[in-house]
């Protein structure tokens, strides 16, 4: 689940110092890095569809939301955790007075990482679509990552062996580096090399399919 564009917006405002922490996320903050050695950069208090209370911790990504699972599902004990403290934190400042009981809060985890990430990708996609050419039937920005596709399955060979590939994710890498404020491709940004003819073999021409 992303965050809406309203909440997406605050936790930039936040990275960004043009708004200060409140005090209850300052001291949820240091409470979840002294606690689980983990950074967080907000916080969504908000109802889900069936009418649950829900706390929405915002963590930097997929790899720091496993820290809290056991499995396929949230850790109950960590999550108690949360429940717990964020309760306690909202008696404290007398704010969000229906989480004040602590029983009645669910608590799960949003990541910011993927969301600056394919905004910035989407941002720059003319840019980015502007490589294609020769052998590249059609390049497609998809979620975090860039997908080039190829007119055969031999030329993905081909161009890797050539050095075409490296090339094309290099020249991609710095395309977007320019712009990337908050260092969310410092390794580089995901390519995936695939073809017209996999697209059309494997997914029957449905770009739908192939992103599923």
């Amino acid at each position: 689940m992303f965050l809406e564009e309203q909440e997406y917006q605050h936790v930039l405002a936040l990275l960004d110092k043009k708004i200060e922490k409140t005090p209850i996320l300052e001291e949820l903050t240091l409470w979840v890095k002294q606690e689980f050695d983990v950074d967080i950069y907000d916080y969504v208090c908000d109802k889900t569809k069936n009418g649950l209370t829900r706390l929405r911790i915002v963590v930097w990504d997929y790899a720091v939301t496993e820290r809290f699972r056991n499995g396929a599902n949230y850790d109950t004990k960590k999550q108690r955790k949360f429940q717990v403290k964020f309760s306690e934190l909202a008696r404290k400042y007398d704010i969000h007075p229906e989480y004040h009981n602590a029983n009645t809060v669910f608590v799960c985890f949003e990541t910011i990482r993927d969301q600056i990430a394919g905004k910035l990708l989407w941002s720059l996609k003319d840019n980015i679509y502007a490589l294609q050419k020769d052998d590249i039937w059609k390049i497609s920005i998809i979620f975090e990552s860039v997908h080039i596709f190829y007119e055969t399955d031999a030329q993905i060979t081909a161009h890797e062996e050539d050095g075409t590939s490296v090339s094309l994710t290099e020249m991609i890498t710095e395309i977007v580096k320019v712009h990337d404020r908050y260092q969310v491709f410092k390794d580089g940004v995901p390519c995936v090399f695939t073809s017209h003819q996999t697209l059309d073999e494997k997914y029957k021409g449905s770009m739908f399919f192939y992103t599923r």
